[in-house]
């Protein structure tokens, strides 16, 4: 293995288990903000997301411009917010950033005020991911895992990308799960079998 690829593996270990710790120092913050009537367990839920959006961290937390937020896109045209951080920060505005996706427009909406590559970084990021959960997921009433996916992907659920989501999202939820009950890391390095895929 060359100096480099090394190097960059481990970064990404290490990106890994800095997210792992995101999980679960944030999902006790969720714990806090989660309705009585919710089962679902927190750390499992972030890690769950992590999972789904971005394979636990392996594709480095690259930035998706997401086109609905893009001159011409739906949300461009229906929103003066949208409009005015496009003309600021341009795509990055309409980009979804670390290891969560959380699409800037959208924490912007929740609260963030920061410039949209600071939600690289996933310490950042979690804030507004638990405020998306608790705001649009919990508020309106989701109580399932299968609604928490939905409530998250918010896309349209007739198109196949959204139809493969629930479950993909489920599938991350039962294996973070077994992860916590056993002690194991979230990012699967010690289930003894490949981590799932996303």
């Amino acid at each position: 293995m060359s100096e480099s690829t090394e190097l960059v593996s481990r970064n990404a270990r290490a990106r890994r288990f800095a997210l792992d710790s995101v999980c679960r120092d944030f999902g006790q913050s969720l714990d806090v903000l989660r309705p009585a009537d919710v089962t679902l367990d927190s750390i499992a839920l972030l890690a769950t997301i992590a999972w789904t959006e971005s394979t636990f961290g392996r594709d480095g937390g690259q930035s998706r411009v997401e086109r609905a937020y893009r001159p011409d896109g739906i949300y461009y045209r229906r929103s003066a917010t949208v409009r005015d951080l496009h003309n600021t920060y341009g795509d990055a505005a309409a980009s979804s950033w670390s290891s969560f996706q959380i699409l800037y427009a959208v924490a912007w909406e929740l609260g963030f005020r920061g410039e949209p590559w600071k939600l690289y970084d996933d310490r950042i990021a979690v804030a507004p991911v638990v405020s998306y959960i608790s705001e649009r997921a919990y508020q309106r009433n989701a109580r399932t895992v299968e609604e928490v996916a939905r409530t998250y992907n918010g896309g349209n659920p007739a198109a196949e990308a959204v139809a493969g989501y629930v479950p993909r999202f489920v599938g991350h939820y039962q294996d973070s799960l077994t992860r916590l009950f056993k002690g194991l890391p979230l990012d699967g390095s010690g289930d003894g079998a490949a981590p799932m895929t996303a």
